[in-house]
Order: C-alpha cells, then structure tokens, then sequence
C-alpha cells in the first residue's frame, strides 16, 4: 500500500522508516497534481499528510485535487500543523480527520496508520461520479446507505440536466431537494428519474440538510409502496400529452383533513384547459408518483376530463366529418376574387363560399352562407369595407380579415379596422416576383386558419374615447403611482392594443408599460391614433424621465424600458437602443423584472397575443415577487403561442379577457 505526503521531508525520519518497514507500505513524497496523477496504483493509497497545506497555495491546491480526485475522495487526511486548520467555508473541501500540533508523536501517528489500514480492508467506495446509464439511482443509494459514507449525493437528470440532491449521514438519507420539492417528496420524485444523466458524490460537504427523519429502510418501504400504486393507477390514463380540464365535480377534494390536501389542491389548480398532464405533473409540488397516482384519480372519478381535440377550426368537427374553412371573399374586382380564391382551392382545409361585390352584399349574405371568416376590401362602391366592417362586428360578429392596398402596415386604413374588429390586415397581393407572392399566399392562408380560431366573443368595435383627458392628466401630474401595469405583446399587437388600451382607466394610480412588436417607425403614427381613441395619455418616453400615474408609455421590443428607483425624485423610468437580445435577457422579461423589483406586489403584467417565449421568465418574476401575472385567453388571441407558453410555464397566472383587466385594476 501507498502512504503519500506533502511538505514532510523534516519528518521523513527513523519514525517513517519504521513505519514502513512494521507495515510494508511505501511513503510516496508529491509537489504537483502531475505526481498524484502518476501514482502506481492510487487505489492502493490509504491517507494523506499534509504540513501547514492551508498556508501555502500549493498545499491548498493539492489537497483540494486529492479530495476530488474519483479513486482517493474518500482516504482520510492527517494534518500537521503548529496553528489551526482553516475555517471550513473558506476552504470547504479541506476537511481533515485528524489533526495534532507541530510535534509529531510517534504513538499516536501510529495508532492512526492502524486505522487507516483497518479502514483501507473494507469494501470499495462508492464511485466518486459517474453516468445513470451505469448504475441506477437506486443502486448508486443503497451503496451509499450500506457503505455508512456521509456527504451529498447530487444527481442531474434528462437533457434540461434537472438537479436533485440528497444528503447522507453514516448512511442514513437525512434530507433530499429538487428545484420543486423538498423532504421525502423529493426522495421518491428522484426515485423514478431515468438513465439519462448523471451523478456525483461528495463525501465532504459540511453544509447538510436535514428534512427527512424517517429511518432509511421504512422511507425506501413507503417509496416503493407509493411508486407501485401510481404504476397501477397510471394503467388507467392513455398518455401524459393529452389535456385536462375541470367538470363540476369536485369529489376528490372533499375530505380537507387528507394527507398533501394543499399540494393537491394546488396541483388540481393547474388544470386549466391547457396544460398537458406532463405539464401539470412538472408544476405540481406533489412527487412525480403522487401527483401520477392524484390525476389518475381526478379521471377515475370524473373530476378532470380531457380537452376535446378539436384544437383548430381548419379541421371543425360535425359528427365526426371533418369540415374545412368556409371564406366569403369581399371585394369589388372579380380579378382579385378569383386570384384569392386560387390561394385557396389548391388546400382541402379550405373553402370558398362566394364572392360579394360591396359592403352591402355582403351583409346580406354573411347570415345565408354563414362564413368562418371573411375576407374584405376597403374601397368599394354602395357600402365601403370600415362601414361594413362596423355592421359586421354588431350584427354577425366573426373573424374578418381586410386585405386592401389601404391597410398597410402604420396605414390609418389599417389602424381603423382593427379598432373596428378586424383580426388582421394585409396588404394585396402585388406584382413581385414569384418568390415573394408565394410567400404572400403562404401569409394569407397561415393568417386565415389562426383567424378561424379567435373566438367570436374576443370581436368588438371599439368606439372612439377621450374624454376629460386633460383634466385626468393635469390632476395626475403631481402624484406617483401605486400600481404599475407591464403589458408585452408580439407581431400583430396593433389589434389587441386598440382593444385595450382606449379600456384602460386613465384615473387610477396607475402607470402602464406597454411594449410591442413593431418597427420603430411605425410607432410614432400607431401612438398618434391612440391619443385620439383613447381616455389615456400615450406618451413615446424619453431616455429617463419620472414615471406617473395614469399615462400609458409606449414603446418598442428593440428598446430596453426599465424603473429604477430615485430618491426624492420617486420611479425613473428608462429607454434606451437594446445592443443584442439574448434568450433569456431580453426586452420583455427585462421590462417585467424590472417593474417587479420596483412595485413587488403593486406590479402586475399581462402577456398578450404573440409568438415565442420573450416575457414568460419576466412574468415568472413578476408573481415570484407577490406580483399579479395576467394572460390574455388564448381563444381571443391571433397569435396563441406566447399566451400558451405562459399558461404552461407560471403556476398562478390568470387567464382573462381584454375586457376583464379593467375590472381587475378597479378593484386593486
């Protein structure tokens, strides 16, 4: 066997030689990680003497890669010292398991070396680290608990590498944690990770936790009783993908006094409509096996059902006959109706009722055709596009979509139909080149199928209204908010801003947030249209300025708007270019935390419609700090990517309408 040291040589003497020769091991002397790494067979070592390590950085170095090393983590180490050793949190990995002042006695040297070698005839160690395709987690458990070892045992799990900790104590499981569950919840959640990953053990680790007093053998006896009831009651549901939704019946949390009743009502909470039982399971603050064998069931007893996949209105179900889209094209020119209705026709999901000439023909024959969507043209004779627009949305409300050389982007045209209830606007197709008219034909047809999902009660005329502005604003002008209101939204946020912002109460100790997809030069006319539509102050913010109540701040997502706090002068709020957009910093989320850090629980923000996930890690925040997180119900919403991402991803969102939010700042 080999006995190694470092800075020993004042002591490499008749006591080592005797040593050696009494117990016929070798004295290995290193000063380099090079000298460790080129042991024989480092396997074999059963200890470490170190003279003052703490003091000299290559003492401290060496050890540290002695303690880490896979085949040596476990040997224990024999300080030698004429002062203290160093306080653990400084120096965590230098634990010693002996230490005696600056002369070194013989017998109790000795006496030490015995029980080294005592120690070094007991089975191997567990491995220091290693992949779960190796050894189970059950397996890389029960080693430790059989070996006696105390440390940390971290284990990182799936691609997303989701970290789970447990600590020992001469065997015994004392504490186990997830980034959502604590305790023997953790415990047995870990139990059921998979072989993707990977595992390391710390025999070291000063710091434990200790939430778990259950002996070991009876924890691992509950676990396994508790894994084999999910496992049968988990036969029952088809797959975790499918989506839940609450029925009127509540029956399995009647009884208020049952074990996890908070956790399970917690975990009963998330099924909106929209999550998958795997996203429900990954929120829930129940085990994976608990939470499995809770949803199952929730089915069981009808408590839950699942979402009717009848997720798009390209494909409406009629007795079981799948429908296609039927259109109403709008339009004056036959040249126009007949290029669109080319669009079209290529797509079975598709299909194209007719073509009315004018506004007026139109009206009639919306309630005899009974369209899912319409398609309409500004100028036309007897009854433009607007007016009849205007007729649609009272009378027969349903998506429309103007497509007109008037509704360009920024265009007045294009602003007035969505305030009047249109979904979207295009521009005509024009004379490109066959590139970009096939991609306006891909546009069109993708913009349709979303249109044909918005659902009829999110459609509405919104009728001009700025009443008493000046005199709201002037009464605001001296006083600081109580409340801030973030609202982020994507491509196409024109629709869902004239919808809400003209709702907005411009007489609440409010300040509104708003940032959107658009470019910059497009702002200034989208913001102009608003003043004149809308009770609320719309105001482009300059690079820093006072933030006050009942003014809404417009802005762009290629800007950063933030608050910062400033003394006597109150909330500042702050605009300036954004440099990059990183995926996890971004405009949006910046904008949220930064109204969270300031108003804590007086901030709310509401995603809108959008696509992508900019602003889901902002609004994370925003509840996390006591905050309200808002979401717009992704049946009104053009684009419902962003609006779902939220849902899935923050626990405590509300899902609510336009018209809702209004009543929900009246009641702050």
């Amino acid at each position: 066997m080999y006995f190694i040291s470092i800075g020993l040589n004042n002591y490499k003497n008749a006591l080592f030689d005797a040593l050696v020769k009494k117990y016929d091991f070798e004295i290995d002397f290193f000063d380099t990680q090079t000298d460790i790494d080129a042991l024989p067979s480092p396997s074999r070592c059963i200890g470490l003497v170190l003279k003052d390590f703490y003091i000299h950085d290559r003492g401290i170095n060496l050890s540290q890669v002695f303690r880490l090393n896979v085949e040596t983590c476990f040997l224990p180490i024999f300080l030698v010292s004429d002062s203290e050793p160093p306080h653990q949190e400084t120096f965590p990995y230098l634990s010693t398991d002996k230490f005696v002042a600056e002369e070194l006695v013989a017998q109790e040297f000795e006496e030490w070396i015995v029980e080294l070698i005592a120690k070094s005839k007991l089975e191997e160690p567990v491995p220091h680290k290693g992949t779960l395709d190796q050894k189970s987690i059950l397996e890389i458990i029960w080693e430790i608990y059989s070996s006696g070892y105390s440390g940390l045992l971290t284990l990182l799990s799936g691609p997303d590498k989701k970290r789970g900790d447990i600590w020992f104590s001469e065997g015994e499981v004392i504490g186990a944690e997830t980034p959502a569950l604590v305790a023997e919840e953790a415990f047995v959640d870990i139990l059921t990770w998979g072989s993707e990953g990977s595992f390391q053990f710390n025999p070291h680790i000063t710091v434990q936790k200790e939430n778990i007093q259950q002996p070991f053998e009876q924890l691992l006896d509950e676990s396994f009783k508790l894994l084999k009831q999910a496992s049968i009651l988990w036969s029952l549901v088809p797959n975790n993908s499918i989506i839940l939704q609450k029925t009127a019946s509540e029956s399995a949390l009647a009884d208020r006094a049952e074990s996890f009743f908070k956790e399970k009502e917690e975990t009963y909470n998330l099924i909106n409509g929209y999550r998958t039982i795997k996203e429900i399971i990954e929120q829930s603050k129940l085990s994976c096996p608990r939470a499995l064998s809770f949803i199952a069931n929730l089915i069981s007893l009808g408590d839950v059902a699942p979402v009717c996949n009848d997720t798009s209105a390209e494909y409406n179900t009629d007795a079981g006959i799948l429908r296609p889209i039927s259109i109403l094209l709008v339009d004056d020119s036959k040249f126009v109706g007949t290029a669109l209705s080319k669009i079209f026709s290529d797509e079975p999901e598709f299909r194209v009722l007719g073509q009315a000439f004018d506004g007026l023909q139109a009206l009639e024959m919306i309630p005899q055709l009974n369209p899912d969507v319409i398609t309409l043209d500004v100028e036309m004779p007897k009854m433009d596009g607007l007016t009849a627009l205007k007729h649609i949305m009272i009378k027969f409300p349903r998506p429309v979509i103007m497509i007109s050389t008037l509704t360009t982007e920024g265009s007045r045209p294009a602003f007035d139909a969505l305030r009047y209830g249109a979904v979207e606007v295009i521009a005509k197709p024009s004379q490109l080149s066959d590139e970009d008219i096939n991609l306006q034909k891909e546009r069109i047809k993708s913009i349709v199928k979303k249109a044909a999902k918005v659902s009829v009660d999110a459609l509405h005329f919104v009728r001009p209204n700025s009443k008493n502005r000046e005199i709201i604003l002037a009464n605001k002008l001296n006083s600081t908010p109580k409340h801030v209101l973030a609202i982020g939204t994507g491509i196409g946020g024109y629709n869902v801003l004239l919808q809400l912002i003209p709702m907005l109460p411009p007489d609440l100790p409010t300040a509104y947030l708003v940032m959107t997809e658009m470019e910059q030069n497009h702002l200034d006319a989208f913001a102009a249209y608003l003043q004149e539509n809308t009770p609320i102050h719309i105001k482009l913010p300059d690079t820093e300025e006072e933030l006050k109540p009942g003014i809404c701040y417009l802005t762009v997502r290629k800007k950063y708007l933030t608050l910062h706090s400033s003394g006597n002068r109150g909330c500042m709020i702050r605009v300036k270019d954004a440099p990059f957009e990183e995926p996890d910093c971004n405009s949006l989320d910046m904008m949220f935390i930064s109204a969270a850090e300031i108003f804590a629980k007086n901030a709310l923000g509401i995603v809108l419609s959008g696509s992508g996930k900019d602003g889901v890690h902002g609004l994370q925040y925003v509840a996390r700090m006591g905050g309200t997180a808002l979401v717009q119900k992704p049946e009104s919403c053009l684009e419902r990517e962003l609006p779902t991402k939220v849902i899935k991803s923050v626990s405590t969102v509300k899902i609510v309408t336009l018209k809702e939010i209004p009543e929900i700042l009246e009641r702050l």
